[in-house]
This record gives structure tokens, C-alpha cells and sequence, in this order.
């Protein structure tokens, strides 16, 4: 499991080419270990999913995530599992302009881990969540959730984070393509300082960046 944390430390801080051999090489070693219990396999398989997509490879992401949600919806399935790993399929899925296959895994996931304590991951959620519903045309709820998550993210993390960026540049996206640039522009152009700073100028997430905020500067 380290190699896999290793994984998503280096896919955090821009090292996209090691991320992604980090967490192939984590996910082998754990599908050719016949002793591994079924539920540590399918945090790998979602460990694995986040670093694919990060690095791009949406459909091989979308392959493991599926594979660790079929597992999740067997009785032997651990219940805190089930709800990180629709968050996110929803994601990916979103990423992937799939958006009433996002928008139901989103819902279901934010159902499921709220039903436990507080943590980071339902705050997450909420943003995910929001971010497919508005794509699905649910723009009042959808925008209701990205404020929220954002918020306590912005509460958690005055100092910046990884998933912070990813939350401005989200609700920035979303109120760009709706036209409200002037609400917009300070999202993305925070969005897009975190991410060269700490991801650099030449990841392709922050030049995801720079082209939403191109049209509304």
C-alpha cells in the first residue's frame, strides 16, 4: 500500500510519468498476490483508478473503479468503501462528459458517506457531486454543493491544497460556460497559480486551467 500513497503523493506534486509507474507497479504486485483480502484489492483498484485519471488515462480509470465498485456491491464489501468509490466513479465519469452516469454515482456517493462522521473525502464529495449535476442541467443543486465543498475547503485549507485548486477550478469552469465570468475569473486565476506553483506550467492540469480562464480574461 505504500507504493500506492506514493502513487498519489507524486501525482499530487506534478511528478505525473512516476505517479502513473507508481501505481501500475502498486496495482500488479497486489492483483499477483492471491493472498490479498477482496477489500484491500479494491482500494487498490480505486487507488490505482485516481492516479490513471489524473495522469489522463480515463478509460483505464474507469476500468478499475468499476472493477472495485462490482466488489462494492457484494454483501463481503467494507460499507466505508462504497461511497469512496462511487465519488469517484462519478468523476470519472464526469471527466469523460458521461454526465447521468456521474450525476447518479455522485448522488449515491454523497449519500453514503454522509452517513458516517465528518471527513475531508464527504467534503470532497459534495464538490464532485455538484460539479455532475450541473453538468446534468441540475445548475441550482449542483452549484449549491460546489459552494459548500468549496467553502469548508477553503475552511480546512487557507493555505492551499491540492483539492482546493481542483474546487476553484471546477466552480470556475462551471460559472464560465454559464457566463458569469466576472464570478468566474478570481476562481480560475487562483486555480491556476496553486497549480503552476505546485504542479508547474507544463502539467497538462494546469494548462487545463489556463484555457477556462482564456475566455474570460
Amino acid at each position: 500500500m505504500d507504493l500506492a500513497w506514493q502513487a498519489m503523493i507524486e501525482s499530487h506534486t506534478g511528478r505525473l510519468d512516476r505517479a502513473e509507474r507508481d501505481g501500475r507497479e502498486a496495482l500488479r504486485l497486489y492483483l499477483a498476490d492471491e493472498g490479498r483480502a477482496p477489500n484491500d484489492v479494491a482500494w487498490m483498484r480505486l487507488y490505482a483508478s485516481m492516479v490513471l485519471a489524473e495522469s489522463g488515462r480515463l478509460q483505464e480509470a474507469d476500468a478499475q473503479v468499476s472493477e472495485a465498485l462490482a466488489f462494492c456491491r457484494t454483501e463481503t464489501c467494507d460499507p466505508s468503501l462504497l461511497g469512496h468509490v462511487l465519488d469517484v466513479a462519478g468523476d470519472i465519469s464526469r471527466r469523460r462528459d458521461q454526465t447521468e452516469r456521474s450525476a447518479e454515482a455522485g448522488r449515491e456517493a454523497l449519500s453514503s458517506l454522509e452517513r458516517g462522521e465528518e471527513h475531508p473525502a464527504v467534503t470532497l464529495a459534495r464538490v464532485h457531486c455538484g460539479a455532475a449535476l450541473w453538468a446534468a442541467g441540475q445548475t441550482a443543486e449542483g452549484e449549491r454543493l460546489l459552494r459548500a465543498g468549496l467553502g469548508d475547503l477553503e475552511h480546512e485549507f487557507p493555505n492551499g491544497h491540492f483539492d482546493l485548486a481542483s474546487a476553484r477550478f471546477l466552480l470556475g469552469e462551471r460559472l464560465a460556460k454559464s457566463g458569469r465570468v466576472a464570478e468566474a475569473r478570481p476562481l480560475l486565476q487562483q486555480a491556476l497559480e496553486w497549480r503552476q506553483t505546485h504542479l508547474g506550467p507544463a502539467d497538462p492540469r494546469t494548462a487545463a486551467v489556463g484555457r477556462a480562464l482564456q475566455p474570460v480574461s
